[in-house]
């Protein structure tokens, strides 16, 4: 009989997931000799588990914006969505593998706030060179701005006009990523910029897309959000702004030896701030590691 792990999907914040969740499915994976390890999650992000045998779609919801599940809990209605994906997957695993098939889910997590550094088996995700995007003649350093714009702790996102002031600044190839719900708000803050130099791929990327530009970017920007963490993930540069604790959560989930930086300053700092903060971050990287 085969011995096979099925892992159910998670719904928490993509920080969360790239620097707990996932590195616990890898340490269940790692576990036994399993003969297969299914994983299922949400469409674009099969590259968060780049052990696993095959990995499936949700079966069914919840689709909604993602809760930090540290702090925040589920109403009644979407716990019970919740609950009956995970009965639906353990009940499909074991109806296709057999009833000794075993089974993750968040149920297995003891407790969730343990130190970063003593969750499960963390995996570098930066595809190897021969897997990696042609980056063609894009002009280098290739920057990727990690913007939030989340209805959810609005005081961190930052203002577009920022972020367009910000990619005007700096040298190279500038790529803006992120999600919103005002995607118009974004296209008009981008109309007019240098369409050679300067994309703004708002609401364009899945995870995986962002894994496979993470491996071949220069350094990834942003005030902390789960974007920042999945460039941690795939050995990318960053520079990050925040509060003080995201000093500390940056420095301890940063597995793969990434340079990065964290400025303890808010989450509105001044664009004449952050543009001089890249510069100095930038100007200070030894050339012998340049990769990508």
């Amino acid at each position: 009989m085969e011995r096979v792990l099925i892992t159910t999907p998670y719904v928490g914040e993509l920080g969360w997931c790239v620097f707990s969740w996932a590195p616990m499915v890898h340490a269940a994976a790692l576990a036994q000799p399993w003969d297969k390890v299914i994983v299922y999650t949400r469409p674009g992000r099969s590259l968060l588990y780049p052990y696993a045998t095959e990995v499936r779609p949700n079966p069914l919801g919840p689709e909604h914006e993602s809760e930090c599940l540290l702090w925040h809990g589920f109403d009644e209605e979407m716990s019970k969505q919740y609950n009956a994906m995970i009965d639906q997957v353990v009940a499909q695993g074991k109806e296709e593998f057999g009833p000794e098939t075993a089974v993750f889910s968040i149920a297995s997590l003891k407790q969730f706030n343990q130190a970063f550094y003593d969750k499960g088996k963390p995996c570098l995700l930066k595809l190897p060179e021969g897997k990696r995007p042609v980056t063609g003649d894009k002009l280098r350093p290739i920057n990727v701005l990690c913007t939030r714009d989340r209805g959810m702790s609005d005081y961190r996102n930052w203002a577009p006009e920022n972020w367009r002031k910000l990619a005007d600044s700096l040298p190279g190839t500038v790529i803006v990523v992120g999600k919103s719900e005002r995607e118009y708000v974004w296209k008009e803050a981008f109309a007019d910029c240098d369409v050679d130099r300067i994309s703004n791929r708002i609401n364009k990327t899945s995870i995986n897309d962002l894994v496979r530009l993470f491996s071949v970017a220069d350094i990834a920007i942003g005030g902390s959000t789960g974007t920042l963490h999945l460039a941690s993930s795939c050995a990318c540069d960053h520079l990050v702004w925040g509060g003080e604790k995201e000093i500390h959560r940056y420095a301890e989930t940063n597995w793969f030896g990434a340079r990065h930086h964290v400025l303890s300053i808010g989450w509105d700092p001044e664009v004449e701030q952050i543009a001089n903060a890249i510069k100095e971050f930038s100007s200070s990287k030894p050339v012998s590691s340049q990769d990508g």
